[in-house]
C-alpha cells in the first residue's frame, strides 16, 4: 500500500503542473517540468512509478522542447534569455533522457531473466535516443562546438536491441522509431560541431530530420555502413569489416550514402556555404570519402585460384593472357592497413569458396589476403572484404612425407605482425611439426605452430622457429 501511495504522489505533482504550464513563462516552464520530473523519478518506488510519470509529462515536455528550440534558433536580440531558455531545455532533455535510459537498462535486464518486453525496451530506447537529440540541439544552439556526444549509452542499448531482434543485426533504414530518433542523432551531432551561427544549426537540424530515413544501421561493417562507432571510440578504422570473421565483435555501424540524393532533392533551400558544410561533415571529409590513393588506383587485379596465385608471384615478369579464367579486374572500393574491400560480378566471387584473394595494385606489386566477407550487393554485383596476410610473399616448394607440396612463404613484416608463415591449400599430414625448405639461402628448418584454418581451403602454419 505505501508504494501505491509513494508512487501516486509524483503522479499527483505532475498533473498539479500540467494544470498551471500553459500561465507559466518559458524559462519557468522548463525548470517546473525538470524538477518535478527529477524529484519525482527520486521518490519513485518502482520501475513501472517512474514510466508512468515519464509518459504524463513527455507531451507537454515535447511541446515545450519544440517552441523553446524555434526561440532559441531567432533569437537575436535578447542573448541572455535565449542563454536561460537554451540551458533549461537541455536540462530538461538530459533528464528526460537519462531516465529513459534507465528504464531502458532495466527492461532489457527484465528480457534477459525471461519477464521483460521487447516492444516496451523499444519504446525506451527510441525516448532515449530522441530526447539525446533534442538536447544535443539545444547545446548546438548555443554554442556548436559544445554539441560533442558522448556513445557509450547510445551504443549499449543499439546492441540490445539487435541482441533481442527489436531491430534487424544486417543493414535495414532507419525509417521507423527507435532507428528514426538514432539516425537524427548521427546526423545531427555530425554536422552540428563545423557549423557556426544558431541559424545554420537551425536549417542543419532541419535537413537532419529530412534525411533521418535514408541512414542505414547495421550491428555489422557492411558495404551500406561502413561508419563504426564503438563504446569508446567514435569513427574507427574499417578493421572491424577486415576482422569481421570471428563474429565476436558488434559496433554500431551507419551508412549515409542513400541521404546524399535526398538532400540533392531538398525543397528548402539551402546557401552554398551551409550546403557545401553539410556535404563535408556527412559525405567528403577524410573519414567519409574514398581515400585519393583507393580513387586514383581504381581497379585492381583479383585471383582467388591458390595455385594460379602462386605461379603469379613466382614471375618476375608476371604474363597476363587475355584469356586466364582465374584473373579478373575487380573495382576497389576501400582499403587500408587492415585489409581491403572489392566490388565483383557474383560470377567472379564464387571462385571466392578457398579463402585465398591475391589482389595486384598497379605498380604495387601483389599483395595476399582472406576473404573474410561475401555479400551480395545490388542484383549481380558482390561485396568482398579481405584482411591482409602480407604484402612480402614468395612460392615455395617443399616435400612433406615423400611428396612434394605447393606453399606460399610470408615474410615477417609488419602486415602479419612480424610473424613468418607457410600458407597451404590443404593441411599437412597429421603430426608434421617441423620441415625444412629452401629460401634461396640454403635449407633451413622450420618448427611450426598447430594448424589455422583461413579458409575452405587455405591453412596457414605459423613458423616458431627458423635455422
Amino acid at each position: 500500500m505505501f508504494d501505491r501511495l509513494l508512487g501516486d504522489s509524483p503522479l499527483k505533482a505532475g498533473r498539479q503542473l500540467l494544470a498551471q504550464l500553459p500561465g507559466l513563462p518559458e524559462i519557468a516552464a522548463l525548470k517546473a517540468l525538470h524538477d518535478v520530473l527529477a524529484e519525482g523519478l527520486a521518490q519513485s518506488p518502482d520501475g513501472a512509478s517512474a514510466r508512468r510519470l515519464m509518459e504524463l509529462l513527455s507531451p507537454a515536455a515535447e511541446t515545450c522542447a519544440e517552441r523553446s528550440l524555434a526561440e532559441i534558433a531567432t533569437t537575436v536580440d535578447n542573448p541572455t534569455r535565449r542563454d536561460l531558455i537554451g540551458l533549461g531545455l537541455a536540462r530538461l532533455a538530459d533528464q528526460m533522457a537519462n531516465a529513459a535510459y534507465v528504464e531502458a537498462v532495466r527492461e532489457s535486464s527484465a528480457i534477459k531473466h525471461g519477464n521483460g518486453r521487447v516492444t516496451e525496451l523499444s519504446s525506451l530506447a527510441g525516448r532515449y535516443f530522441h530526447w539525446l537529440g533534442h538536447a544535443c540541439t539545444a547545446r548546438a544552439l548555443l554554442d556548436p562546438r559544445a554539441a560533442g556526444q558522448s556513445w557509450e549509452g547510445v551504443c549499449h542499448l543499439f546492441l540490445a536491441l539487435v541482441k533481442y531482434a527489436a531491430l534487424p543485426a544486417t543493414p535495414s533504414m532507419a525509417e521507423r522509431e527507435p532507428a528514426y530518433s538514432l539516425a537524427y542523432l548521427l546526423l545531427a551531432s555530425d554536422a552540428f560541431q563545423l557549423l557556426q551561427t544558431p541559424t545554420d544549426v537551425a536549417a542543419a537540424a532541419r535537413v537532419s530530420r529530412a534525411l533521418c530515413g535514408g541512414v542505414w544501421l547495421a550491428s555489422d561493417f557492411f558495404r551500406s555502413t561502413p561508419l563504426i562507432l564503438k563504446p569508446d571510440a567514435v569513427e574507427a578504422h574499417r578493421r572491424v569489416g577486415w576482422d569481421r570473421g570471428s563474429g565476436k565483435e558488434r559496433a554500431l555501424c551507419y551508412g549515409l550514402d542513400d541521404c546524399r540524393p535526398l538532400l540533392e532533392r531538398l525543397s528548402q533551400p539551402l546557401g552554398p556555404a551551409l550546403r557545401k558544410t553539410l556535404m563535408e561533415a556527412w559525405f567528403t571529409r577524410p573519414t567519409r570519402a574514398r581515400r585519393p590513393a583507393i580513387v586514383r588506383l581504381g581497379e585492381a587485379l583479383l585471383v582467388f585460384d591458390f595455385l594460379r596465385a602462386r605461379s603469379l608471384l613466382g614471375q618476375k615478369q608476371a604474363r597476363r593472357p587475355a584469356n586466364d579464367p582465374f584473373l579478373h579486374r575487380a573495382e576497389i572500393l576501400d582499403a587500408d592497413e587492415g585489409g581491403i574491400a572489392l566490388r565483383v560480378t557474383a560470377e567472379i566471387a564464387a571462385q571466392a569458396t578457398g579463402g585465398l584473394m591475391a589482389v595486384e595494385f598497379s605498380n604495387y606489386g601483389w599483395w595476399l589476403a582472406r576473404v573474410t566477407r561475401s555479400q551480395a550487393d545490388g542484383v549481380s554485383d558482390v561485396f568482398l572484404a579481405g584482411k591482409w596476410l602480407g604484402k612480402k610473399v614468395e612460392p615455395v616448394r617443399l616435400e612433406v612425407a615423400g611428396q612434394m607440396w605447393q606453399a606460399l612463404y610470408l615474410l615477417p613484416a609488419s602486415d602479419n605482425r612480424y610473424h613468418a608463415a607457410l600458407l597451404f591449400d590443404s593441411p599437412l599430414p597429421s603430426g608434421t611439426r617441423t620441415l625444412l625448405v629452401d629460401l634461396g639461402q640454403g635449407e633451413q628448418k622450420l618448427k611450426l605452430a598447430s594448424t589455422e584454418r583461413l579458409g575452405k581451403r587455405l591453412f596457414r602454419y605459423r613458423i616458431i622457429t627458423q635455422k
